[in-house]
């Protein structure tokens, strides 16, 4: 029976344990601090108003005839799917195309804004464009902000 040494535990690799759920951290956050929450908070926002359009109580305040609730509701439910799986698989390259999603849903918005024949409408409307419009500015920010970091221009930034 051959006795073997046991293998030399140094300093550095110690250092190594220990930063591993630092850089798991990093890994899920993907990058730049609050891209993760951003697009959390906009997917679950499209979800729950995906839930409230399907109402029609409440969506009659916006389209009394009721003739394009269901594509709204298609329409926020994939939107929201997207920023929530952008989340979870690679929350860094899912900024821009957020930041692009919400300019579109704002010219949406606009684009209904006059058609609302009553004050609740035309409230929810505003309301919702301004809401996206700061969630696409914010994640155009924060796309910037991911695109200028000295690992990004390294090389060896990490994409997920």
């Amino acid at each position: 029976m051959r006795i073997v040494p046991a293998p030399d535990r140094s300093r550095s690799d110690h250092a190594k344990v220990r930063r591993a759920p630092a850089e798991a951290h990093r890994l899920v956050n993907g990058g730049p601090r609050g891209a993760w929450t951003v697009l959390v908070v906009d997917g679950v926002g499209c979800v729950a108003a995906s839930v409230l359009v399907s109402m029609p109580a409440v969506y009659r305040l916006l389209d009394p005839t009721l003739k394009t609730q269901g594509v709204v509701r298609a329409s926020l439910l994939v939107t929201g799917g997207a920023f929530l799986t952008g989340a979870i698989v690679a929350p860094r390259r899912t900024l821009r195309f957020a930041a692009v999603l919400n300019a579109g849903w704002v010219g949406v918005w606009l684009w209904a804004l006059p058609r609302q024949r009553g004050a609740v409408g035309r409230v929810v409307v505003a309301g919702t464009a301004v809401l996206d419009a700061a969630a696409g500015l914010t994640q155009w920010h924060l796309s910037r902000k991911a695109d200028a970091s000295p690992k990004a221009r390294s090389g060896h930034a990490v994409t997920r």
